[in-house]
């Protein structure tokens, strides 16, 4: 049974919003071997003229667990997977280039926790 509010709450309407381009939000690839991979791409609604990001309910997902067949018979897979190989060793030196120059270690290492002094008691 509704009650009668003393202050009613108002919402004001939201001008619509366009989302012409997607954003790759999230990119994995997994091959434990060279005939076995599965690649998952996780897009959601963007719009580029603005830098504007839509909602995650638009989230489209692009996945196959045949990524090598993909590579084979779909140039540009096969040319982005290339790109991606091809740039590891220059990340990897970007990184630790980086790490020197603010003398940070390149990758979070955790310092192991003291044990405690156990107490003696005479």
């Amino acid at each position: 049974m509704p009650i009668t509010n003393e202050t009613p709450v108002v919402i004001p309407s939201a001008a619509e919003k366009l989302f012409p381009h997607q954003w790759i939000y999230n990119l994995s690839c997994h091959c434990p071997s060279n005939t076995q991979g599965k690649i998952s791409i996780e897009l959601i609604p963007y719009n580029a003229d603005n830098s504007d990001f839509g909602p995650y309910s638009g989230l489209e997902i692009v996945t196959t667990d045949a990524l090598w067949e993909a590579i084979n018979e779909v140039p540009e897979v096969a040319a982005a997977f290339t790109a991606v190989i091809d740039s590891v060793e220059p990340l990897r030196a970007w990184v630790k280039n980086r790490a020197i120059a603010s003398a940070i270690p390149p990758y979070s290492i955790s310092a192991p926790t003291p044990e405690p002094e156990p107490e003696i008691n005479i």
